[in-house]
């Protein structure tokens, strides 16, 4: 057995931490569903969402309304802005379906959401065909991969990327995980 499949999973070091979360039974669904949050934000800001809902706003002169609906030709002058990733991916194709601006990007979080945990639990069903991890931890982690997409709240998610509550980056965002640091040494 190895520390745990999490560990060799091709995906960032939030969503390894989220992974982890889900699949321990010492962790709480809460715990577990603010790493999968925390991961989300990380990805928005990684591939440039403030910037591009930024670009959406000003194009569509809401003020951070996220009421009206946006053309086809602004998705394209998006686009031309440079690489997207498949969070603002999703964002253009729900944008283009014309949905307002804050159901387009609750519904491309959902999409991410979904995307992100089908691989951590493809992940750890090879990891259990090769004997890296049990039944009994795949089993955990399925039911609380369950849990998260039911209660994770997309919509306050992208009404809190759209205020801009996700732009500044938290204090403890990185901070190191004091359970594994240990106790501080005086």
């Amino acid at each position: 057995m190895t520390d745990g499949p999490y560990r060799s999973l091709p995906m960032t070091a939030s969503w390894k931490k989220a992974a982890q979360l889900l699949a321990q039974e010492a962790s709480s669904q809460a715990e577990a569903n603010e790493a999968v949050c925390k991961a989300l934000r990380k990805d928005f800001r990684a591939q440039r969402g403030e910037e591009l809902l930024d670009l959406a706003r000003d194009y569509l002169g809401q003020s951070r309304q996220g009421s009206l609906f946006v053309p086809s030709d602004m998705i394209e002058h998006l686009r031309e802005a440079g690489p997207i990733g498949s969070l603002a991916e999703g964002l253009f194709r729900h944008l283009q379906n014309e949905a307002p601006l804050e159901r387009a990007l609750e519904l491309a979080i959902k999409g991410e959401l979904a995307c992100h945990l089908r691989d951590v639990e493809g992940h750890y069903h090879e990891a259990l065909e090769a004997g890296d991890t049990n039944r009994r931890e795949v089993r955990h982690l399925v039911g609380k991969i369950g849990e998260a997409q039911r209660s994770i709240d997309c919509a306050a998610l992208a009404r809190e990327m759209i205020s801009g509550k996700a732009r500044a980056k938290p204090a403890n965002d990185d901070a190191p995980d004091r359970l594994q640091e240990g106790p501080a040494l005086r």
